[in-house]
């Protein structure tokens, strides 16, 4: 007798594509103005806590994804929400105190819903 197949579980994956976007994000600009966009350094600014925290939450869901959940799929829930939440302070910052002009870059906005997408993944068995 066969033991019974082993389900792929699939918020492992969905929380592996929110990593990959948070890494991404960090990579990207996050203000830009006109012709001239700002990227912050990666460890040198708040890009490298996204970057470390996209990582983590990485391995976490390949962790996950070879082997037994357990509690790790809520640690995915709290990292990317932690993601999520760091995210949106850093667009309410940069908004209140940039000049009108400036808008947001597409990386901040990628790090904001690459933690979303993570915090999802963790939720979904």
């Amino acid at each position: 007798m066969q033991p019974p197949a082993r389900r792929t579980p699939v918020g492992a994956i969905v929380s592996l594509l929110g990593a990959i976007g948070i890494i991404v994000g960090t990579l990207l600009p996050w203000i830009s103005a006109g012709f001239m966009s700002y990227t912050p350094p990666l460890f040198s600014s708040d890009a490298g806590l996204f970057f470390v925290l996209g990582v983590i939450v990485a391995v976490v869901a390949l962790v996950w994804l070879l082997g037994n959940a357990g509690g790790l799929r809520w640690l995915c829930v709290a990292l990317g929400l932690l993601g999520l939440a760091l995210a949106i302070f850093e667009m309410v910052r940069l908004t209140s105190t940039a000049p009108e002009m400036v808008s947001l870059g597409v990386g901040l906005i990628l790090c904001a819903v690459g933690g979303a997408v993570a915090a999802v993944g963790g939720a979904i068995r």
